[in-house]
């Protein structure tokens, strides 16, 4: 066998369909905080349970389709020093100039105009924690960064340094982190460690969604997928299941039982992709790489919603359609004209030019070309409080 037709069968596989599953999940947490905005500020009668909640389950569709990019985008990598300082300057400049810009502009918006913004904390300490993500409680009692949806941005960078650490280390990517993850946990659970400082927040099972995006990557790596009829079974019963089960008291096995959710719809997704994935249209690509500035970005359009009342919508659930297609509108815009080009920009003049090699999710070397989606383009998107839960 030639050197050529081994770099070919351990290619790591195009996922187009990964892109169209971005966007979905990106979706379910706008109209949830569409949802949640029609409540707060349109007067739409109800209790908590009469949002979208299910909208929530687009952040643990989020953390699964992290593990597959992260272990895809470093599957040549090899263990060293260098490692970790080189993943993360990767990662540092793929997320936090747009999550910068996007706290920037709720800080600038709160202090233009107070009445935009529910829930806000303007404290030095409360601004210094959002920007650098670390996990705290404002002076509402809320643990949510001032941009609300930055919390999630926590546990990515927390897996972040937990696998750069592994590769860097040479360890076992799957077993190891599922091992330490579930030592978090079971420290959290006896000793509850979240009710004593909010950093402990991160100790939760959401972890776990990453390590099975892990074992997603490592079966596509080995050239594994369910059958047609599995797949596509795995991907409805899991969606199904989320809907049924994520309306409830929050906690560790409502979240555990959604990462189970989430593995399924991630795996099922990925190996119907030699069916969906060519004719997976190119605007719905794009929507994929704009699921980012989507998810950062639509609490500013939600906050806005008494001004689609007055623009001629006639109904809450008129508001929360306009403000959708509005929101995907300036997600794609955004994308295009800052977040594409000035990450490019920050990449040509940061990131190192040769990249260390490192070992395939729990095994060896699994030499391959990736396709740029999912190397290039993660997303972000965690036991948190209610999963999305605060718009703005």
């Amino acid at each position: 066998m030639t050197a050529a037709s081994v770099r070919a069968k351990t290619a790591a596989p195009t996922l187009i369909g990964i892109q169209a599953l971005r966007f979905v999940a990106a979706m379910l947490v706008v109209v949830m905080h569409g949802s949640q905005m029609a409540a707060e500020r349109l007067g739409a009668e109800g209790s908590r349970h009469d949002y979208w909640v299910f909208g929530a389950f687009g952040v643990h569709i989020f953390f699964v389709i992290s593990g597959v990019v992260m272990a895809l985008s470093t599957r040549d990598w090899r263990p060293g020093p260098g490692v970790i300082q080189r993943f993360m300057v990767r990662r540092v400049i793929r997320i936090l100039p747009m999550y910068w810009l996007a706290t920037t502009l709720k800080l600038a918006s709160v202090l233009a105009v107070p009445a935009a913004a529910l829930h806000t904390d303007l404290s030095f300490g409360h601004l210094s924690l959002s920007y650098l993500l670390v996990p705290h409680q404002d002076s509402f009692g809320e643990p949510f960064p001032l941009l609300g949806v930055g919390w999630t941005l926590s546990y990515e960078f927390f897996f972040y340094f937990v696998f750069a650490a592994l590769v860097a280390l040479g360890l076992p990517l799957i077993s190891t982190s599922f091992a330490l993850f579930f030592l978090m946990n079971v420290a959290d659970q006896v000793f509850d460690l979240r009710d004593q400082l909010t950093f402990f927040r991160l100790f939760s099972p959401l972890l776990f969604e990453f390590s099975a995006g892990l074992i997603v990557a490592r079966l596509l790596l080995s050239g594994w997928r369910l059958p047609a009829p599995l797949a596509l079974g795995a991907a409805v019963l899991g969606f199904y299941g989320a809907y049924n089960w994520v309306i409830g008291p929050l906690g560790f096995w409502h979240n555990l039982q959604n990462s189970v959710w989430a593995f399924l719809v991630v795996i099922g997704v990925t190996s119907l992709e030699p069916l969906i994935g060519r004719h997976i249209p190119r605007w719905l690509r794009l929507l994929g790489d704009a699921s980012f500035a989507l998810y950062l970005f639509h609490p500013f359009v939600m906050a806005g919603g008494a001004l689609f009342v007055k623009l001629g919508a006639r109904t809450p659930a008129t508001a929360l359609i306009a403000a959708s297609l509005l929101s995907v509108l300036l997600s794609v815009a955004i994308y295009k004209f800052v977040e594409q080009p000035m990450t490019e920009w920050l990449r040509r003049r940061v990131e190192p030019r040769r990249p260390p090699s490192a070992p395939a999710p729990d095994g060896g070397h699994a030499r391959a070309e990736t396709g740029r989606a999912p190397a290039d383009t993660p997303r972000a998107s965690g036991d948190a409080p209610k999963p999305g839960s605060r718009p703005a």
